[in-house]
This record gives C-alpha cells, sequence and structure tokens, in this order.
C-alpha cells in the first residue's frame, strides 16, 4: 500500500530500493534509511526523527525488562519497530517466535494473557498509566515553580478533577518519570530540580 509520503521517499531510491519498492514500499524505505540515516520514512506519511542508535537503546530496555520476566515487552518492541519501520532485530524475532509457537501447543498455554505478561502491573495499570501521565504532564507545567516533587504535587492537586491523594500521585508521577527516563533518556523531574538548584548555588 503506498502512502501519501511514499513518492517523497521514492524520489530517493536506488536501483535496488526500486526493486523492493515493487514487493512492498516499506521495504524499499527501510532500505534506504539503512543506506542514508537522515531519510527516515514511516507507513502513514510521516517522516521519522528518531536516530537508529535511540531507536536501538530503547529496543535494548526492553530486551531487558523482557529478560526479567516480562513478555508483553516483545510486543512493546516489536510495535516500535512497526512504528519505525525497522525489521525485527534477532534477538526480538528469535523470542516473539518461541512465545507465540508456545500458544496452542501440546503442553504450551492456551491464552494469550498466559504467553505476554506483565510480571510488575497490577490489573488497574492501564488505569494508573493514564492518571501517571496526565499528573506528571501537570507537574512539569509548573516544576519552575517549585524546588521538588512535594509543593509542585500540592499544586496540581489542587485541581479536583485529578481525584488523588497525594501519595498516590507522587508515586504515579515518579513511576512514569522513571519509564519515560528508562525508553527514552528524557530528563526526569528529580534531575530537573537538581540542575536547578545547582544553579542557583
Amino acid at each position: 500500500m503506498k502512502t501519501k509520503n511514499h513518492f517523497e521517499a521514492a524520489a530517493n531510491f536506488d536501483a535496488g530500493e526500486k526493486v523492493l519498492d515493487r514487493f512492498d514500499p516499506a521495504w524499499a524505505k527501510a532500505a534506504l534509511f539503512f543506506r542514508d540515516p537522515s531519510l527516515h520514512f514511516g507507513h502513514n506519511g510521516e517522516t521519522r526523527c528518531r536516530g537508529l542508535i535511540a531507536i536501538r537503546e530503547h529496543l535494548e530496555t526492553r530486551r531487558r525488562r523482557y529478560e526479567a520476566g516480562s513478555t508483553i515487552e516483545l510486543l512493546h518492541a516489536i510495535a516500535l519497530c512497526a512504528a519505525e519501520n525497522l525489521p525485527l532485530p534477532t534477538w526480538l524475532a528469535l523470542a516473539f517466535k518461541e512465545r507465540f509457537d508456545s500458544f496452542g501447543s501440546v503442553g504450551g498455554a492456551t491464552s494469550l494473557d498466559r504467553v505476554f505478561y506483565s510480571k510488575s502491573r497490577p490489573k488497574k495499570a492501564p488505569r494508573d498509566w493514564k492518571l501517571g501521565g496526565e499528573l506528571q504532564s501537570a507537574v512539569w507545567e509548573v516544576a519552575s515553580n517549585h524546588n521538588g516533587l512535594d509543593t509542585a504535587i500540592d499544586e496540581v492537586l489542587k485541581n479536583p478533577r485529578l481525584g488523588v491523594g497525594k501519595t498516590k500521585a507522587k508515586a504515579l508521577v515518579t513511576m512514569v518519570d522513571k519509564q519515560q527516563n528508562e525508553l527514552e533518556g528524557s530528563q526526569t523531574l528529580s534531575q530537573f530540580w537538581t540542575i536547578r538548584r545547582k544553579r542557583v548555588t
């Protein structure tokens, strides 16, 4: 299927990529990216901005979590490769096939929930992650007015719509902050305030 950015990508294809394009546009665009990392095209008409090193670091974080026992990380890693229009790394392809082959095999898992799961997240996790994301965004908006999480949370929780206590709010913000730092290398709120305090002193 050729999307609106296909012609932008196709203008850069070499002879080999043009051959791949006849099989599937995604293969040609992936080959183009490997040849020239400045030309990174996705599936839905978008130009991708994340570099190969950053993608690999994200995948390695998923790999470590998978090896620690959370098989759901395989699906997160596959989703990343799909979004970035990249083939699965060898470890991911082999691990996914091994886990998926266990589904429905004799003596194997009888449901996909038993194949892909997270050891660390409780059942209410999706709701907590959503609320944690909202809280973390709100804290970042007021972060420059505070010297730490306690007072920033106090300001954010003045919004009665959030309906969460301070202890839980701090835990959720810290949880989301840590995950974003691990997966994206983004600055945590704690790091932001530490740097800010150093500048003041």
